[in-house]
C-alpha cells in the first residue's frame, strides 16, 4: 500500500526508529525504518507513483546504507569476547547503523 509523504524532513531518529528522505529515480521516497522480532521493517512513503522499479531501486539503497547485506560474524565473534560488548550485543543483535558515506552518493 502506498503511504503519500508529508511534512518532509530529511533525516530524524528515535529509540523506536529511523526516518530518511531518498530520491529514487524521479521519486522522493521517505522511509521510516523500525527493529521488530529480529527485522528490519521498512515504512515507504512517497510523493509519486511508486513502481516495482522504484522498489529494487531503494532496496539497494536501504541494504548499503544501513549494511543490511553485510556479514557482522567476524564482528560479533569478536565483541563477545569483551565482557563490556555481551550485554549491547545481544541487545542490539541484528540494527545496523547509517553510514553517512550515502550522502554523497548520486542519485
Amino acid at each position: 500500500m502506498r503511504k503519500k509523504l508529508r511534512n518532509l524532513h530529511l533525516e530524524a531518529h528515535t529509540r523506536e526508529s529511523s526516518w530518511r528522505t531518498f530520491r529514487v529515480g524521479d521519486l522522493t521516497a521517505g522511509v521510516r525504518l523500525r527493529y521488530e522480532d529480529r527485522s528490519v521493517i521498512a515504512d515507504i512513503y512517497t510523493d509519486g507513483d511508486y513502481k516495482p522499479a522504484h522498489r529494487e531501486q531503494l532496496k539497494a539503497r536501504l541494504s548499503a546504507s544501513y549494511g543490511l547485506d553485510e556479514d557482522t560474524a567476524a564482528f560479533n565473534s569478536l565483541a563477545e569476547q569483551v565482557q563490556a560488548m555481551r550485554e549491547p550485543l545481544a541487545a542490539l543483535a541484528g540494527m545496523r547503523q547509517s553510514c553517512p558515506e550515502d550522502h554523497l552518493r548520486s542519485p
